[in-house]
């Protein structure tokens, strides 16, 4: 089996209009802190509970500067562990 690799190059202002890269790379880069904490509790001896939250805190949202906002996402579930 052989791979063969070409690169291909193209103007990007032909592609999406004059201005239109730079108008992308110039806005603000979208900043996510997040902390997920997380317990696993054993039920059974190849069954278990997971009860995690996922804490997020955005800057820039949407890469506009100065928007910020803040999430918070809960997750539980049931973990059955298969021997192979």
């Amino acid at each position: 089996m052989s791979t063969f690799l070409e690169r291909i190059y193209y103007d990007y202002d032909n592609y999406a209009g004059s201005g239109a890269l730079e108008a992308i790379l110039s806005r603000p880069n979208e900043y996510r802190h997040l902390g997920v904490p997380k317990a696993i509790v054993p039920l059974w001896p190849a069954v278990s509970l997971e009860l995690s939250t996922t804490l997020g805190f955005y800057e820039n949202l949407e890469n506009v500067a100065g928007v910020t906002d803040s999430a918070i996402l809960f997750y539980a579930g049931f973990v059955v562990h298969l021997p192979f």
